[in-house]
């Protein structure tokens, strides 16, 4: 793997377009934090909060999804945003890491993610840790 496929982020057009789908699903202002291979975007008091790591063309993270609108589809379009980013640069996989509810292990499955083999465990029926989408 080449230097560059690690140095892979979002444009500021992504990024602008990512923060603006979750202003309108949140109703509320969300502001961008960019890092070296990071986004995280947030309201003012932190209620809303989504944070992405990127390591290249090997997978987009997601590593923390708080909503203040609940089951309105939210995650399912940050999913397919982020689907449509990994398929435009050649990303081979997105992980939801550390899933702790019954909901978003249910949401994992129902889109196709896999438990991941080695960073994932069945508690009270339920499978948590981290869940792998293979995109290519």
């Amino acid at each position: 793997m080449a230097m560059d496929d690690f140095s892979l982020m979002m444009s500021e057009q992504e990024c602008e377009d990512l923060r603006q789908l979750l202003e309108k699903q949140e109703q509320t202002p969300i502001e961008v934090h960019r890092g070296i291979r990071e986004l995280w975007f947030h309201n003012d008091d932190w209620s809303s909060e989504l944070r992405l790591l990127f390591l290249g063309k090997v997978h987009v993270l997601v590593s923390r999804a708080a909503f203040i609108n609940r089951r309105q589809g939210t995650m399912t379009k940050v999913l397919g945003f982020l689907e449509e980013f990994c398929k435009e640069h050649g990303v081979s996989r997105i992980v939801i890491q550390s899933v702790e509810t019954p909901e978003m292990a249910a949401f994992c499955e129902k889109n196709h993610f896999t438990p991941s083999p080695t960073a994932s465990m069945l508690f009270d029926g339920v499978i948590l840790g981290d869940y792998i989408k293979e995109i290519l």
